[in-house]
């Protein structure tokens, strides 16, 4: 019963300081943080995404209201100026976009990701689906990792190539 009352606390534990963060986030990004530096950008269609030669591209699979993907909003706005230079960020709302759940769909096949969880953050060929604390060194592995790759894997340029063929 103990560690039923544990386990329940440390979840509402997170859930308040991932809600509070996310609610004073526009405060706490004035402080330490030009807005401005932060390489997000919010799509809705797939060939909005362009390919910067200096950058790779970074895409996240979020669902407005789920309290994982506004954490992992929120955390990648306290990346490190340096970290953030290395890649822009693409964004997708998949549950009142059809259509970004079906290009959500096709990359999972073509990652071969199971999962049916949001959010779902890809980095070159790599991917993590959800999100926790424990995953912040997850994502800035995931971005160092793929920022000393000679060459870029882009998922959704691979996409767009392939549709371009048929």
């Amino acid at each position: 019963m103990k560690k039923v009352f544990v386990v329940l606390l440390v979840i509402i534990g997170i859930s308040i300081v991932g809600g509070l963060c996310y609610y004073f986030r526009d405060y706490l990004f004035q402080q330490g943080l030009d807005t401005n530096e932060v390489p997000y950008k919010e799509i809705t269609k797939i060939d909005e995404t362009k390919k910067d030669e200096n950058k790779f591209n970074v895409y996240l699979f979020y669902s407005d209201g789920d309290l994982p993907s506004e954490n992992l909003k929120s955390y990648l706005y306290t990346l490190s100026p340096d970290l953030l230079g290395k890649f822009t960020l693409y964004t997708f709302e998949v549950s009142t976009s059809e259509e970004n759940k079906n290009l959500l769909a096709s990359i999972k096949y073509l990652l071969n990701v199971e999962s049916d969880t949001v959010p779902v953050f890809i980095v070159g060929n790599q991917v993590l689906t959800g999100f926790t604390e424990n995953d912040y060194n997850t994502i800035n592995t995931l971005i160092e990792s793929e920022s000393s790759n000679e060459t870029h894997y882009d998922v959704l340029t691979y996409i767009n190539d392939s549709e371009q063929e048929s």
